[in-house]
């Protein structure tokens, strides 16, 4: 093939091939990606850190009070003075739900499974991304690009191996973010006002998944009174 016939295909946009071929392209870059992050996650991990340890038991001390979350408020509240938590633990709800589940699965050895999520969560971050390429009528070069930067990005990957919120934060942020551009591009059919909703109600899940989404908040009240 030539260099032209490369060029050509390179700046074909991804969602004119055919739906065969970017079916196997998803395939092939999950199996590409899920191996890649299974080596970080237990190979470079997997990583209990102090902040996920500290999360557990708040996890278990949710578990031991049948999910009360009055009562779980209440007593966190006083506990986190004790671990040096800024946040209040409730701000982790979500998370703290997610770490019960590792730990149903492997009790002592949650973090294998913590992290074994964390992969799942990664590998459907990525091809989230290249499906909203898609949506947005990108170019192959530039879906590729995603995939490379998905694949070799050491700053976002490092959390993949670690007992941390930020996979799961990176991939509920990016959801939002889809619905966003959902509402945007539905606004002429008079069906937005669902998609708006739903991004803020999303929103508000990732503040209890890791408590740093307001400027998340804030940038779609932006774009919903200007765009």
């Amino acid at each position: 093939m030539s260099l032209q016939s490369i060029t050509h295909v390179l700046g074909l946009e991804f969602r004119s091939l055919s739906l065969e071929k970017r079916r196997v392209f998803y395939f092939l870059m999950g199996l590409i990606l899920t191996s890649i992050y299974l080596v970080i996650a237990y190979g470079y991990g997997p990583i209990e850190t102090p902040d996920g340890r500290r999360e557990l038991e708040f996890s278990r001390l949710l578990a031991s009070l049948d999910f009360n979350l009055m009562q779980f408020s209440e007593l966190s509240q006083q506990a986190k003075t004790a671990v040096d938590m800024p946040q209040a633990p409730i701000s982790y709800l979500l998370f703290l739900l997610l770490l019960h589940i590792s730990d149903l699965i492997a009790a002592e050895n949650w973090v294998y499974a913590l992290v074994g999520i964390n992969v799942l969560v990664a590998t459907s971050t990525s091809l989230l991304l290249v499906r909203i390429g898609e949506c947005c009528g990108l170019s192959l070069a530039a879906i590729l690009t995603i995939f490379g930067f998905s694949a070799f990005t050491w700053e976002a990957n490092q959390w993949i191996g670690m007992s941390q919120s930020e996979s799961i934060f990176c991939l509920t942020s990016l959801v939002t973010f889809l619905f966003v551009h959902r509402a945007m591009t539905t606004s002429a059919t008079g069906k937005s006002g669902r998609w708006w909703i739903t991004a803020v109600l999303m929103a508000i899940a990732c503040q209890f998944v890791r408590p740093t989404s307001l400027p998340i908040i804030a940038l779609i009240t932006f774009v919903f009174f200007f765009s």
